[in-house]
């Protein structure tokens, strides 16, 4: 899978599922999600739809939060390839994602929060990253 196409894929996601915010678009994106990718190809896909939702509304975020959690519920994310590819990947940025978003901590709260929420990722996830 080349970059665009990743790329395209996470932009139609966000587009025609989580922009929706309702159970069931978010449920079509994990179909979606566990179709293209799989195991060796999720931890790129995690990444780079943290960075595309940040920017975006927060009913949008929050639905790209439940996203990863229903992700996780059906192991089609494992809780180590969150941490690894996404939140520490993320965090590792946050300097200099924070100069161009300012409100950078609140949109990825936004995003993160359904995860322990649910108590599909445990708080101390947060220490470790």
């Amino acid at each position: 899978m080349t970059q665009e196409d990743l790329a395209q894929i996470i932009q139609d996601i966000v587009t025609n599922c989580l922009a929706k915010g309702d159970h069931k678009s978010i449920e079509a994106a994990s179909k979606v999600v566990s179709n293209k990718f799989h195991e060796k190809t999720i931890g790129e896909f995690v990444e780079n739809l943290l960075i595309e939702i940040l920017e975006t509304n927060q009913k949008t975020r929050i639905s790209g939060g439940n996203l990863l959690v229903l992700l996780l519920k059906k192991s089609i994310l494992d809780q180590s390839c969150l941490v690894q590819s996404g939140l520490n990947k993320i965090v590792e940025n946050a300097a200099d994602m924070f100069s161009v978003i300012p409100d950078f901590w609140k949109f990825l709260a936004d995003i993160i929060s359904p995860l322990f929420c649910s108590q599909t990722l445990p708080l101390g996830v947060l220490k470790d990253s």
